[in-house]
C-alpha cells in the first residue's frame, strides 16, 4: 500500500520495481493524498500494463497517516506492507516476505514481521541483534535504540485495530506512536533481510522532519503519550525523553497542557522544554 502526494516521477520508479517482482501474488493500493500533478493519469497507465491488481483511492490532502487510514477501509489481503512512493523494492521482496510469514513458528500474539530497509544515501543500516528474534516494538526498537527506518509488514487485521489518530489542521503523525500502542498487545518477529530500499529526498517527510513536527503539536503530544501511558514497557531514559517531548509540543495551547500521563516528570522538565521549544520554532520557521 502506497500513500502518495505529488510524486508521479518517483511513483513510476516504484511501479517498475513492482513489475519486476519474481512473485506477482499481491495487490497494490495507491492512496492519492490530493496530488495536483499527473498521478491519476499515471496510475491509469499502470493499470493497463500491470501483471497485478491496482486499486486507486483519492482523497483531500491530509497527510500520510490519513491516507493509511483510508486504505485500511479497503485492503482485502492478509498482509499489509506500507511502501512510500519515493522508495522501491528489490526483485525478490514479495517472495521473501511470503516465505518468511510461512516460516513463522508461532503466530499467536504476533502482529507481523519487521524486515530491514536499506537507505542508499545513509551512512549505516542498523541490524537487529539476532535474526528471527521475537519481541515487542517498545523493547526491541525503542529500549535497545535500534535506529533507522525498517520495513514492517503487518497482518492486516492487526493494523486495522490501530487507526492513526487524526487532529484537525495537522498533516503529520509519527508512525511509532501507533506501533508503540500496538506493541502493548502484540509482538513482532525481526528478520535481518533487506526487502525495501530507498533514499532520503529533499522535500520528503524525513528531510523536513522538524518543521512538520512543530506544525503538528497535538499529534506529536499524542505520540509521546503512547510511550508515557505504559511505563512498564520502556526504560526510564525513554520516559524522560517523551515527558520532555510532551512538554515541548504542549506549549502554545492552554488546553494542550493538561493530562500528561507522567505529571511529575512533565512538571520537572517544564523549564528545559520551554527553551528547546523556542529554539526549534526558530530553526523550523513554524508558528
Amino acid at each position: 500500500m502506497t500513500p502518495t502526494y505529488n510524486r508521479s516521477k518517483e511513483l513510476r520508479r516504484l511501479f517498475e520495481t513492482l513489475r519486476e517482482q519474481t512473485c506477482p501474488n499481491f495487490e497494490w493500493y495507491i492512496v492519492d493524498d490530493g496530488s495536483t500533478d499527473n498521478t491519476a493519469d499515471l496510475v491509469a497507465d499502470f493499470k493497463s500494463v500491470a501483471p497485478f491488481r491496482i486499486f486507486y483511492l483519492r482523497k483531500d490532502n491530509g497527510g500520510k497517516h490519513t491516507a493509511i487510514n483510508l486504505a485500511m477501509q479497503y485492503v482485502d489481503c492478509e498482509l499489509t506492507f506500507i511502501v512510500d512512493s519515493d522508495d522501491w523494492l528489490p526483485p525478490t521482496s514479495i517472495q521473501s516476505i511470503l516465505d518468511a510469514f510461512r516460516r513463522i513458528p508461532d503466530a499467536k500474539g504476533v502482529c507481523g514481521i519487521s524486515f530491514l530497509k536499506e537507505m542508499h544515501n545513509a551512512d549505516v543500516m542498523c541490524r537487529f541483534p539476532a535474526n528471527w528474534m521475537r519481541g515487542r516494538y517498545m523493547d526491541v526498537r525503542i529500549n535497545r535504540r535500534i535506529q533507522g527506518d525498517k520495513a514492517e509488514v503487518f497482518y492486516t487485521n492487526c493494523l486495522r485495530e490501530y487507526p492513526f489518530p487524526v487532529f484537525e489542521g495537522e498533516r503529520f503523525y509519527h508512525e511509532d506512536g501507533v506501533w508503540a500502542r500496538m506493541s502493548v498487545r502484540y509482538e513482532m518477529y525481526y528478520v535481518n533481510e533487506v526487502v525495501y530500499e530507498g533514499e532520503y529526498l529533499q522535500g520528503g517527510l524525513t528531510s523536513s522532519n522538524r518543521t512538520i513536527k512543530m506544525s503538528s503539536p497535538r499529534g506529536m503530544k499524542d505520540r509521546s503519550e503512547a510511550f508515557l501511558e505504559y511505563p512498564g514497557f520502556v526504560n526510564s531514559s525513554i520516559l524522560l525523553k517523551h515527558a520532555l517531548l510532551w512538554d515541548i509540543y504542549s506549549y502554545g495551547n492552554a488546553s494542550n497542557r493538561e493530562g500528561c500521563p507522567r505529571p511529575f516528570m512533565c512538571r520537572l522538565l517544564n523549564p528545559i522544554a520551554w527553551v528547546i521549544r523556542k529554539k526549534w520554532l526558530r530553526e523550523s520557521g513554524a508558528k
